[in-house]
């Protein structure tokens, strides 16, 4: 019989004999393997003789389980549980145990029994040394499931025990050595059991995605396919690549569709409402998809699908509109039920605290919370159990609550309590660091909508938290430097919302301003006491705040004084973060103060501190900081007045600003290239967003007012090679088409580069300064080998010379490369040039906004083709202008080289009217086109297909 059920261990199901029965398992098994969790149930209530043999009861439990019938699964267990189960009897009693432990998380919230029981098993038949003597069967499989499970919840107990064997990195290790060795024994469905692992408990990233990718490879089950579809698309949701996630939703809808598995299309259909929900454009229809999963799930009894989308649906009747609430009053009391009929504590009370942080923000709901929550203290101490996140979340919402109402003396109780917790596991300051959490959560309501006394009284409130956990008078110091610092961020936030709130009739109201000052100025005497992994951060909440103050205060000038008395005040032991930080306040200011008044000695001023914000930053290994004061400094010299800036300041100084932050815009690059694929390409995108080419555009602006056309040329190439470079991420990848006949030197310092960009992946970002500066002196050692060169300057954005035109061309003369330009106008202007030529540079006076609505009208609206039948001659001939210079330039014939920018990229350019003597016709009747990104890129595309060879004539024309 095992031979027929691959999906069951054979010696597990030995002892069934009744042919009935065997039929029945087999139906089981069927419908298992189709996701038909509900009808495969069924078939074990119709059992005759084997209901209570071993290997049925596990099987049945694991299916129970697999649906979130914990009570039933746990009352299924108890039959083959006897005095002399024990855990080192053998594997199978084992599993039997740890898998009732599994259950009592969730029925009794009994962690620290599970994970005591799980560690037992774990040395017992999971260390190495025992499991390679044993027979391997899925036994072990079922049991690796359930101990990684466990250990996966035991950040709940807030332990601080350090066990190795315990960190996610060794758990994942062992989920690929057993994959592995399952993988090689053809032990397919096993191998399966073990990727669900990794597609449980494994982090979302880049590296999963590849996983999973791989698995699809692997596992051609329908069932097992449509599983991983919904495993990628979790993972590309998290990515922020929501539309990729839908489609991979939607492929494993299709897949459950084709099993006939309810549970499972209810499963992806849950993942597709999750994405309308998160972007909340029908919130009505998003409650209606949630309430028709959840009748579906009920329907076949999945109870973790249920209560994942009753935790949905609840949040969105109780963020809804006031007639949601009859339906979020129904959706709890479904909650109820599903407890009722699964005995799951563990979710139902997580939902409830979910519930309640939401209704915080309501005053009105405090009395339902409180109730809420008193309630779990009830069931705790009739039902004692060893899950302390859950019992602290309550502990410290119903301080918040008590504290809310007035009732300081129950408030004190449950603060007692979370101490208690703490002690517990010998982390006194963590009831500190709470507090501190919920008074950030509870600023936010206080200055949206709270009245001006119970501003006045969370401020009294929240200053005496500071003193009591700062250390003051003597007594022990209870919070971490950072929280504090955070509370007097938190009060200086208050006491500005306190003077927004003020009346034209107080009279104190400059004092909230200065009481605001006094908070900050205490934070920052805290600030070198603050631990280096967060002080950036607590100093730029700080830097936040006192900018909110002076705004209120017009007290730029006392600022500016401020700064510059800190800066006398620097010696060799201050912290290089905080002098980068202050001088790069002092700048900004300057910046302000010169908004009213451009002077000479303002901007001088600001210069000097963005140098010396930009060179601290550098020696700190801040590449973002110094190159964005760069940026600063470059749009402030653009921008200011003519008439206050330095005579010795020249074009020269500005374009080397620009060509600096280009440097560093490579380091950066560097560094976001030690992401790979899908997450390297993520990481490129927002780097490009949060950095814009707007400082390309004006070293490009400044060279052609000095009627440079050259070096407007060379930087138009730079930009235009360095957004390809970031987008495709060439800073890591080598070309195929490069790296062959490399010598072997070249070859083991591209080795070289490649462990030290994983080295950078796999550190945290305290300790990547040193790897960074190492990779840097690896690239200048690849600068300086001639091979290497060109690959370089593809990653580097390109280095194209004007005389590299010629022989990028083979000789030819007759190419006519054509170069669009974004002004800071918002025209375009074009810069053409010819091999052996010098550039030209010619305005347009065709502008951005034309060309957006250009394209809307008749490229990217539904009926664009009807619109362009319909279409007058002057509405169709307004882009015109963007090749109309190329009328007295291209001779007829000549090959084009377009690289547009832009808008333009979307743009039919060879489909423009170009008139010559008279005659008009699109531009391609008159000559060849070719499209490219970039010159430089298209260099070596044309070197390595050798494209200009005569007999490439005649091909040209379709590359369009």
């Amino acid at each position: 019989m095992g031979e027929r059920l691959d999906i069951y261990a054979s010696h597990l199901l030995s002892s069934v004999t009744n042919d009935k029965d065997q039929k029945l398992l087999l139906k089981a098994a069927e419908f298992q393997s189709s996701g038909r969790l509900y009808d495969a149930a069924r078939q074990y209530d119709s059992l005759q003789d084997s209901r209570d043999i071993q290997g049925v009861v596990i099987y049945e439990s694991r299916l129970l389980l697999m649906k979130g019938d914990f009570k039933k699964a746990s009352l299924t267990l108890d039959k083959i549980i006897g005095p002399t189960t024990s855990i080192i009897s053998s594997p199978i009693d084992a599993l039997i145990l740890l898998m009732k432990a599994h259950c009592n998380c969730f029925l009794r919230l009994h962690l620290q029994e599970a994970v005591d029981a799980a560690r037992a098993v774990r040395q017992t038949w999971l260390e190495p040394e025992v499991a390679d003597r044993a027979p391997f069967t899925d036994t072990y499989v079922l049991l690796e499931y359930y101990y990684q499970g466990i250990i996966t919840l035991k950040s709940m107990l807030q332990e601080r025990l350090f066990v190795e064997a315990e960190q996610p990195t060794v758990l994942k290790q062992r989920r690929e050595q057993l994959y592995n060795t399952l993988k090689s024994q053809g032990r397919l469905y096993e191998a399966f059991e073990v990727a669900r692992m990794e597609m449980k408990f494994g982090e979302s990233n880049f590296e999963q995605l590849r996983i999973f990718q791989g698995y699809l490879e692997l596992f051609e089950i329908p069932i097992c396919a449509a599983h991983i579809r919904i495993s990628i698309g979790k993972t590309l949701c998290k990515l922020d690549r929501q539309n990729e996630g839908a489609e991979s939703f939607r492929t494993a809808l299709d897949l459950f569709s084709e099993l006939d598995s309810i549970n499972g299309q209810a499963l992806a259909r849950l993942q597709i409402a999750l994405l309308d929900k998160a972007a909340m454009t029908a919130p009505m229809k998003v409650c209606d998809d949630f309430q028709s999963l959840v009748d579906d799930l009920i329907g076949c009894k999945d109870w973790i699908g249920t209560a994942s989308a009753l935790s949905e649906l609840s949040e969105m009747l109780q963020c809804g509109p006031p007639s949601f609430q009859p339906k979020f009053q129904a959706c709890q009391r479904e909650i109820k039920k599903l407890y009722d009929e699964t005995g799951n504590k563990f979710s139902f009370w997580h939902m409830q605290s979910q519930v309640w942080q939401l209704e915080f923000m309501k005053p009105s709901s405090f009395g339902k919370g409180i109730e809420m929550c008193e309630a779990f203290f009830d069931d705790e101490l009739k039902h004692p159990s060893s899950n302390r996140l859950l019992k602290e979340i309550f502990a410290t919402m119903l301080m918040v609550a008590y504290e809310a109402i007035g009732d300081d003396l129950k408030a004190e109780e449950n603060a007692a309590r979370c101490l208690s917790l703490t002690k517990e596991v010998g982390d006194r300051k963590l009831i500190i660091a709470n507090e501190i959490s919920v008074a950030g959560l509870r600023r936010k309501h206080l200055k949206v909508s709270a009245p001006i006394s119970e501003i006045e009284e969370s401020i009294i409130s929240l200053g005496e938290l500071f003193h009591e956990s700062s250390g003051t008078d003597g007594r022990q110091r209870l919070a971490e430097y950072h929280h504090l610092v955070s509370l007097t961020v938190y009060l200086a936030d208050l006491w500005i919302t306190r003077w927004d709130r003020c009346s034209i009739e107080e009279h104190h109201k400059e004092s909230f301003l200065e009481n605001a000052i006094q908070w900050t100025e205490t934070g920052l005497t805290l600030m070198p006491h603050v631990h280096t992994d967060v002080r950036s951060s607590s100093r730029g909440a700080l830097d936040f705040v006192h900018a909110e103050i002076l705004r209120r205060m017009d007290r730029t000038a006392e600022t500016i004084r401020l700064c510059q008395e800190m800066l006398s005040l620097l010696d060799e032991k201050t912290p290089t973060r905080d002098r980068a930080n202050t001088q790069h306040l002092l700048a900004s200011t300057l910046m302000i103060q010169g908004a009213q008044n451009p002077s000479l000695e303002n901007f001088n001023g600001a210069k000097v501190a963005y140098l010396e914000a930009i060179k601290a930053a550098r020696e700190l290994g801040d590449m973002l900081m110094a190159a964005g004061c760069l940026k600063a400094l470059v749009k402030m010299s653009a921008g200011w007045p003519q008439t206050s800036i330095p005579t010795s300041l020249s074009r020269a100084d500005v374009l080397g600003w620009i060509q600096e932050w280009d440097e560093i815009w490579e380091e950066i690059l560097s560094e976001a290239s030690t992401y790979r694929g899908l997450q390297g390409l993520n990481v490129r995108q927002r780097m490009r967003q949060n950095n814009s080419t707007d400082l390309y555009r004006v070293a490009i602006e400044l060279c052609r007012n000095d009627n440079e056309i050259l070096q407007a040329w060379n930087w138009t190439q730079k930009a235009k090679a360095r957004a390809v470079a970031t987008s495709l991420g060439l800073s890591r990848l080598v070309p195929s088409n490069m790296s062959h006949g490399l010598s072997q030197k070249s070859l083991t310092l591209l080795d070289r580069e490649h462990d030290l960009l994983n080295n950078i992946e796999n550190s945290a970002q305290s300790g990547r300064f040193h790897l960074r500066m190492e990779h840097l002196n690896v690239r200048k050692e690849m600068n300086s080998i001639p091979e290497l060169r060109p690959i370089q300057a593809i990653r580097q954005g390109g280095t194209l010379d004007i005389s590299d035109l010629e022989s990028m061309f083979g000789g030819r003369k007759d190419v006519l490369c054509v170069d669009w330009v974004e002004r800071e106008d918002g025209t375009y202007h074009i810069i053409t040039v010819r091999p052996g030529e010098l550039p030209r540079y010619f305005a347009t006076d065709v502008t951005a906004t034309e060309v957006r609505k250009w394209l809307e009208c008749y490229i990217y609206a539904e009926d664009s083709m009807k619109k362009l039948e319909n279409a007058t001659l002057e509405e169709l001939e307004v882009l015109e202008g963007l090749v109309s210079p190329l009328s007295d330039m291209a001779a007829e014939g000549e090959l084009l080289l377009f690289v547009p920018t832009g808008l333009l990229c979307a743009v039919p350019l060879h489909a423009l009217n170009s008139t010559r003597e008279g005659v008009t016709h699109p531009i391609i009747e008159w000559n060849p086109v070719v499209y490219s990104n970039s010159l430089s890129f298209y260099r070596k595309r044309s070197q390595s297909l050798q494209i200009f060879d005569a007999s490439w004539r005649g091909h040209l024309g379709s590359h369009i």
